[in-house]
């Protein structure tokens, strides 16, 4: 899901491959090979003449000016630039417009996204206490420097973050739906969309901070990496596994990370709070973050009962079966 998200159509039956050839910056570009593709765009592999460099263009079509897809593209632009001076975001060098497209010119990333390379080699990850740390750190780094320039990502997911070939370097990238509005406007990635944005049993707070969305997905893919799984398919009370969540915390270790520690536990019950003025505080969110990296990861099974009192959830309206099925339910990484 890009819940709410703008919808610009390609043409019907487009073959990315007619673009592999093209020369674009008065030929000074040319378009190598066709990468992936999104719903509003396509990702070539480019080379540049003059500097000898590889980049990634990313092709998006033109739509009508002020149009609300116009205005999401100058976001995307604007809130990609404030952020991209940061070692962990992947550069934007160039907008360039080429005949019914706007294409931006990004730094290549020769090892794919990170939703590849957790399926592709999961034991290079999960129980890899050293590589989980590294690769969640740099993610955070990159994260929160991206809030301290006043931008907002809204779709953190594996896939938007891209990684070296030796997998030691994680970069942010795609800021198509990162926005340096204050304005709330529910859009992102499904399994990491927090619940207010399904306006189910919560609703968004004038109090809340708009990073609150971010450290929610930030908590889900942590667990991911911890775990190999998502948490739930989607914070929704339709959701077996997240209403098991919300009647107690603790569930999302019963099947998956019961060895995790105490402290890890109780990080990613905050980060994942429900409600989401209870996990407003992005930058005391982040400097629990910071902490965990410097302490071990897996114990033995920790006792329940130090963990935070979250069994009973004040803004929980149940509409389910009030049977209980079993965290199991959880789905598996998929691309």
């Amino acid at each position: 899901m890009n819940a709410n998200a703008p919808q610009v159509n390609q043409p019907h039956g487009f073959d990315p491959s007619t673009l592999v050839g093209l020369e674009i910056a008065n030929g000074d570009i040319r378009v190598v090979e066709h990468l992936n593709h999104g719903s509003f765009s396509f990702v070539y592999r480019g080379e540049c003449n003059s500097t000898n460099s590889t980049y990634a263009l990313k092709f998006m079509r033109k739509v009508e000016p002020t149009s609300r897809e116009w205005r999401m593209q100058c976001m995307e632009f604007e809130s990609h630039l404030r952020a991209h001076e940061h070692p962990g975001v992947v550069t934007l060098h160039r907008v360039i417009e080429h005949g019914d497209y706007i294409v931006l010119v990004l730094d290549y990333i020769s090892g794919g996204d990170l939703l590849d390379a957790v399926l592709k080699q999961p034991s290079r990850y999960k129980g890899d206490e050293h590589r989980i740390r590294s690769t969640f750190g740099q993610m955070l780094r990159a994260l929160k420097h991206t809030h301290d320039v006043g931008v907002v990502h809204r779709d953190l997911k594996l896939e938007n973050f891209l990684v070296s070939e030796d997998l030691s370097e994680v970069y942010l990238a795609d800021f198509g739906l990162a926005t340096t509005s204050r304005v709330y406007e529910p859009v992102g990635s499904m399994p990491y969309v927090p619940p207010e944005y399904l306006r189910e049993h919560v609703r968004p707070s004038p109090t809340m901070s708009y990073t609150a969305c971010d450290v929610w997905a930030m908590g889900c893919l942590l667990y991911q990496l911890l775990t190999g799984v998502c948490p739930w398919k989607q914070a929704s009370l339709s959701d077996p596994s997240y209403i098991n969540y919300l009647r107690d915390r603790r569930t999302i270790f019963a099947t998956y990370g019961h060895n995790l520690t105490r402290e890890l536990q109780s990080l990613l019950i905050k980060a994942l709070a429900p409600h989401p003025v209870d996990r407003s505080v992005a930058p005391t969110v982040h400097q629990d973050y910071t902490l965990l990296l410097t302490k071990p990861f897996d114990t033995a099974s920790p006792s329940t009962s130090s963990l935070p009192d979250t069994t009973h959830c004040p803004h929980y309206t149940s509409r389910a079966n009030p049977s209980t099925p079993n965290a199991s339910g959880s789905p598996p990484l998929s691309s």
